[in-house]
């Protein structure tokens, strides 16, 4: 497998690797910090700056641009913080801040401006937490992305969380099979240790087909394999995937990978991505197209997250 070390961090270094030249629109010195993992970059088209994965990850100017209705921390996650490190938004479900690295920086995060940070005790934390509620059926790992995080750390979170025979499900969400396919590896003795113990998820978080190319594959094969079973979750983005016939080949393409598509997302409205919206209009119509393409169980439920709210919000065409 390729050497996971190799990272881009500067907009000129993966610029020369593209062959593509300089432009105004690229930010050398971006507030939220570059970062492109080699495996990725090796998937985006040379000579092509209007790649859609070239667009997920090159900082540019537009990021500056301030719009109204657009914060810090648009889905509530400062609000809906229990301990360090652990949320909870909904009914029987807690989510972890398992990790404060990325593997890479995706240019729509929604918490591009926000933190992360997780507490050193995070296993701890858990159990305290999950004593306390002793309601908890399902544990998910987020962050940044907790497949970033030390293996150990991710063995001792799951350790927590099988001492309570509530918690059934851990789920984790994560890029880093679409990024770096071959840090899996590192995690595999922990998923094959609770594959009995818990049902096992990965929701990954794809966007377009080609991010499927390469090794990725092979390692949601690999991890199939003990049983975990993968869902998909996108975020409709302008000059990525905002089509049905480009959105139907990603749910084709997942299907083939078995992972099933799970949520198409509307961006949500942090400081710096409201170039990449598309309008719920719009995203009316790609369904409706989606659902001419597909069969309904590779459709994904349109949705945006509304701060405050139980659940994620379906967007309906009534």
């Amino acid at each position: 497998m390729s050497d996971f070390s190799k990272v881009f961090l500067r907009k000129n270094e993966l610029l020369d690797y593209l062959g593509l030249e300089d432009s105004k629109i690229y930010d050398s010195e971006p507030d939220f910090a570059m970062r492109v993992p080699f495996s990725y970059a090796q998937k985006i088209k040379k000579n092509d700056a209007n790649d859609p994965l070239l667009r997920q990850v090159i900082p540019t100017v537009l990021e500056h641009e301030v719009h109204e209705g657009f914060c810090d921390d648009p889905v509530g996650d400062g609000s809906a913080g229990r301990d360090s490190g652990i949320e909870q938004k909904y009914e029987g479900r807690i989510l972890l801040i398992a990790g404060s690295a990325c593997s890479v920086k995706c240019r729509y995060c929604f918490r591009r401006n926000e933190t992360c940070t997780m507490p050193s005790d995070l296993p701890e934390r858990l159990a305290r937490y999950l004593a306390e509620k002793g309601s908890i059926r399902e544990v998910i790992l987020s962050g940044g992305d907790p497949l970033m995080t030390q293996p150990a750390m991710v063995d001792q979170i799951f350790e927590s969380a099988a001492k309570y025979d509530s918690v059934k499900t851990i789920r984790i969400h994560t890029r880093v099979p679409l990024t770096e396919p071959e840090r899996i590896k590192l995690y595999m003795p922990t998923f094959e240790k609770f594959n009995r113990r818990f049902n096992e998820v990965i929701v990954l978080h794809t966007n377009h087909a080609n991010e499927l190319g390469g090794e990725t594959p092979e390692a949601i094969a690999m991890c199939r394999a003990t049983g975990i079973h993968f869902l998909n979750q996108s975020v409709l983005l302008k000059g990525v995937n905002d089509s049905a016939e480009t959105l139907a080949k990603l749910s084709e393409k997942l299907f083939d990978c078995g992972v099933l598509p799970y949520y198409l997302h509307q961006l949500d409205h942090a400081n710096g991505v409201a170039h990449f919206e598309v309008s719920d209009e719009k995203a009316l119509q790609i369904m409706e197209g989606l659902r001419r393409k597909l069969p309904g169980y590779l459709v994904p439920r349109l949705v945006r997250e509304i701060a405050g709210q139980p659940s994620k919000t379906p967007i309906e065409n009534n």
